[in-house]
């Protein structure tokens, strides 16, 4: 947020957090000062995951049985997962190594991407911090699931709201802008509100092809 990098109150805090990552991260004056900025704690936890270089991160990823009466966090380091590799790794653990259920989400990510491309409104509004939400009904589909090779009609089928959600959330820093429009794809730059919000559905719709492609 502007407001962010406005506020350069240090605060004891967010050196706290950043010390409880790493003593060796901040700088001589910081610790003269006792305390770091908010920019300067958002900037170094955005550093530590996939969101300068792919544009989104993954923040949290659970996993039910079947059944649904146990859900189970997988085993990630969610603050400091940025290598692709893992990042591949955990997506095909979500989806339990199914390649119809990682392309059913891939249809839901390419429709709305198609959808936010022909939006009137969505070049007018900033989306800071929010999220995208996938859930989906492991059981209601539990036969299509261990298909490798769905027919197009299959996924489509998959792919409807009461077995599979990706929806976009947390819109509490959103925000409109007025005299301009946004990409969603350019670099930001100081007053520009530009969000990166394309360029993270177009990583993600990347790296979910190639966790399909290496699945059975």
């Amino acid at each position: 947020l502007e407001s962010d990098l406005a506020d350069q109150t240090p605060r004891h805090d967010l050196l706290k957090k950043m010390d409880s990552i790493s003593t060796k991260e901040a700088r001589a004056d910081e610790r003269k000062v006792g305390g770091i900025t908010k920019a300067r704690y958002l900037a170094y936890r955005d550093s530590l995951t996939s969101t300068p270089t792919l544009g989104f991160r993954i923040d949290a990823a659970v996993v039910s049985k079947p059944g649904g009466k146990e859900s189970t966090p997988l085993d990630f380091n969610f603050r400091q997962l940025r290598d692709e590799a893992k990042i591949r790794a955990c997506f095909s653990a979500f989806f339990g190594g199914s390649k119809v259920l990682c392309r059913a989400v891939l249809i839901k990510l390419e429709r709305m991407r198609t959808a936010l491309e022909r939006s009137s409104f969505f070049p007018r509004v900033a989306l800071l911090r929010s999220s995208i939400l996938i859930t989906y009904d492991y059981d209601m589909h539990a036969e299509l699931l261990r298909s490798a090779s769905p027919t197009a009609e299959e996924l489509l089928s998959f792919a409807s709201p009461a077995a599979l959600e990706v929806k976009m959330i947390d819109f509490a820093k959103s925000h409109a802008v007025t005299g301009r429009v946004l990409s969603h794809r350019e670099a930001w730059t100081p007053g520009s509100d530009e969000d990166g919000y394309l360029t993270g559905i177009d990583s993600l719709i990347g790296m979910l092809e190639k966790v399909a492609a290496s699945m059975s």
